[in-house]
């Protein structure tokens, strides 16, 4: 979740909780059956989604960027708008089956490339979503 210490500093940890609560309960909307969501960290989630190709994890990610990006949390008389920055890691793009550790390694590494690009994005083998847009587009910068 982007700016997550903003919530807890400015409106108190039970708005950070709230916050929490309401994008897990939005993101596992999104999901299929056979997908798992986990909290992985303080702010941070896991969306394991078997059985899909790399687009399909590309879809995932979009799906769940969109969903987040659409909350309303509401703390008192605020209405507070939520983003979150995602990394995609995808097991076929390794010649043989990558140990958990190295599939999270990589998402992360994904998940800071958004961060550096100013957050509120996706990103998938070193592109955002804005810059894998423009690429299927034909446009450059």
């Amino acid at each position: 979740i982007d700016h997550f210490k903003k919530f807890n500093d400015t409106y108190g940890h039970q708005a950070g909780d709230l916050v929490l609560q309401r994008v897990a309960d939005a993101v596992c909307k999104t999901l299929r059956d056979t997908d798992l969501l986990a909290r992985y960290g303080g702010e941070e989630f896991a969306v394991i989604a078997p059985y899909v190709d790399r687009k399909a994890a590309c879809v995932v990610a979009a799906r769940v960027h969109a969903c987040v990006e659409a909350l309303a949390v509401t703390v008192g008389e605020d209405v507070l708008s939520v983003t979150v920055s995602l990394g995609v890691a995808y097991t076929g793009d390794y010649e043989w089956m990558p140990d958990a550790d190295r599939l999270v390694a990589d998402a992360d590494a994904q998940l800071y490339l958004c961060k550096n690009e100013g957050r509120n994005t996706w990103s998938y083998r070193g592109r955002t979503a804005a810059q894998a847009r423009r690429a299927t587009q034909g446009v450059t910068g």
